[in-house]
């Protein structure tokens, strides 16, 4: 099976070498370097927030806030006057506007912040070392939010500026002929707002409750990999072995109904069965070679 190439340029490793501004520019110059390359499309990696150490996902949906510039902010009439946290400081200055709402009733940003505020105020500990009517929020819908007011409200503000800013970088591309690539790692860290707000979907020692998943068509994982279509212009399904195995014909019939147009991809470097390539062939999923500078 024939390979599509890419070049490998992960946002993890640029943003470890600078941010904020510096990084935002270096965004903006990725596809002036892909094509210097001769390639057509950029391999980014994940741009959400995950675990540096084991790649688990903190979030199938939130972006990771290193990206934020002060530079696009201004430039988008987001920030005024800016200091050292320039993301705090243009909240402090937004007025909440319909497009603010839209974006804030997404269940997952609902969830996401929620998330963050309860673990603010249990100390960072662990969702499921929290009072339980923190930690059965999402079912139970119990606790009064109020206190939590201006964390939810930071939080929703923060993931829709960087999504708008990660649709400039995006837009940045597309205008020069240079597809996005992302990847969607496949386990997310237990304790995440992933797991908290699907606790159904997981046994307790974070493994995917594959069963559970199936009686509900793999809504999760249909929504997990929708949202990267609006995050990438084709995502590689990292573990692809592992979904062919566990989520079988069924899951890949229902990706179909529900991300036709996504471009998907498994790694050409993961050994994939004899099973694995027929579900490829079948569902039109190509492998992808990553090219290194």
């Amino acid at each position: 099976m024939n390979a599509e190439k890419g070049l490998y340029n992960p946002i993890c490793t640029l943003s470890s070498e600078c941010r904020g501004d510096e990084l935002y520019r270096k965004l903006l110059q990725m596809p002036e370097i892909i094509k210097q390359s001769n390639h057509s499309v950029w391999l980014s990696g994940s741009i959400l927030e995950q675990d540096p150490k084991t790649h688990q996902l903190f979030s199938s949906h939130a972006i990771r806030e290193s990206l934020i510039s002060g530079e696009w902010l201004k430039e988008s009439g987001y920030l005024i006057t800016d200091n050292e946290d320039v993301l705090k400081q243009a909240a402090l200055q937004h007025v909440p506007d319909v497009n603010y709402m839209v974006f804030s009733f997404q269940e997952w940003v609902r969830n996401n912040a929620l998330f963050y505020a309860f673990k603010k105020n249990q100390n960072n500990e662990p969702w499921y070392e929290w009072p339980e009517e923190l930690r059965l929020q999402p079912k139970l819908q119990s606790v009064i939010l109020k206190p939590y007011q201006n964390d939810l409200l930071y939080s929703a503000f923060a993931q829709q500026m960087l999504f708008l800013q990660w649709n400039r970088i995006r837009q940045n591309a597309a205008d020069q002929d240079v597809r996005i690539v992302g990847s969607l790692p496949y386990l997310s860290a237990y304790d995440s707002a992933d797991v908290w707000s699907h606790q159904e979907c997981f046994h307790e020692d974070g493994s995917y409750h594959w069963d559970a998943m199936r009686s509900d068509r793999f809504s999760w994982w249909m929504d997990r990999i929708g949202y990267t279509s609006r995050l990438y212009d084709g995502v590689i399904l990292e573990s692809f072995e592992q979904l062919v195995k566990q989520g079988g014909e069924t899951f890949f019939e229902e990706l179909k109904n529900t991300s036709d147009e996504l471009l998907l991809y498994a790694d050409d470097r993961e050994v994939l069965s004899d099973s694995a390539e027929d579900i490829m062939n079948r569902y039109g999923i190509s492998l992808m070679h990553a090219d290194k500078n």
